[in-house]
């Protein structure tokens, strides 16, 4: 990554998820209620997470569709269900795309 991050853990919702916000466990809701309902986002620090998921990066995992990315201390963990040279090489350019759509706001203090 551009810089170390606070942990933020994206993963695709989940049947699970459904039952568990029925009991009160919540994850981060976002203004695209297409992004909230796509995905289960956690992290160490709500308002990194926030500024890290501008509307750029929000259309960029709808379109892309990631099954699960975690950004920490300095790091980008991409997983996805197939290990094939064409599956390495979509994650690759995902990896580069979100290293592309990065919030110039968060290169300078790190922090939202």
């Amino acid at each position: 990554l551009p810089m170390p991050s606070p942990k933020v853990r994206v993963r695709t919702e989940n049947f699970f998820d459904t039952i568990s916000q029925s009991i009160g466990f919540n994850d981060l809701d976002f203004e695209s209620v297409a992004f909230s309902d796509a995905y289960h986002v956690s992290a160490d620090d709500d308002r990194f997470a926030y500024a890290l998921f501008h509307p750029p990066m929000i259309e960029l995992f709808l379109r892309r569709r990631p099954d699960t990315a975690r950004f920490g201390d300095g790091y980008l963990l991409l997983r996805g269900t197939g290990w094939s040279a064409g599956d390495l090489d979509h994650h690759m350019r995902l990896a580069g795309d979100i290293l592309d759509t990065w919030p110039r706001h968060l290169l300078a203090g790190g922090r939202a």
